[in-house]
């Protein structure tokens, strides 16, 4: 479609950027336009962007999408917008982070217990002591560890 050769690459390569300035200057001048409305002696209603020569009772009209009367924001008056939304979306995120790793925690809580508490519902349990042997552990120990099992599920599994 375009041709290959280096000279109308650059070519094209300007033309798009020289329309592509025309067009946001076009845009620019179009957004900042005043608009005049007067009355002639006939009692027509004109508008125009530029102000008449004739002496009429000469209106500037303000588009309905301009705030005339709102100052525009200064370049610091943006930074500052702009850093305060970064600390916003900062503190959202950290925020985020520390519930999601607190949710991990509680899941985590909960499946130890379930598993905890398995294991206890055994009729025998043993414990393996440093050198190997295995000690049969009284009842009571294990129904208290099995209470304190079933409270940490009811703590952590809602």
């Amino acid at each position: 479609m375009f041709p290959k050769d280096d000279a109308g690459s650059r070519n094209m390569k300007f033309f798009y950027s020289f329309a592509a300035t025309m067009v946001a200057l076009l845009v620019v001048t179009a957004a900042n336009a005043e608009i005049y409305k007067w009355t002639d002696s006939n009692g027509d209603i004109h508008y125009s962007e530029r102000k008449p020569d004739v002496k009429a009772n000469v209106k500037m009209v303000i588009p309905r999408n301009v705030n005339a009367s709102a100052p525009r924001p200064t370049v610091a008056e943006r930074d500052d917008g702009w850093a305060n939304e970064q600390t916003a979306e900062a503190e959202q995120e950290a925020t985020a982070t520390a519930d999601a790793e607190a949710a991990a925690t509680v899941k985590q809580n909960c499946e130890q217990a379930n598993k905890r508490a398995a294991s206890l519902e055994r009729p025998r349990v043993n414990k393996v002591d440093a050198d190997g042997t295995r000690t049969r552990m009284p009842e009571e120990w294990r129904q208290s560890q099995l209470a304190e099992a079933r409270a940490a599920i009811s703590q952590y599994c809602k």
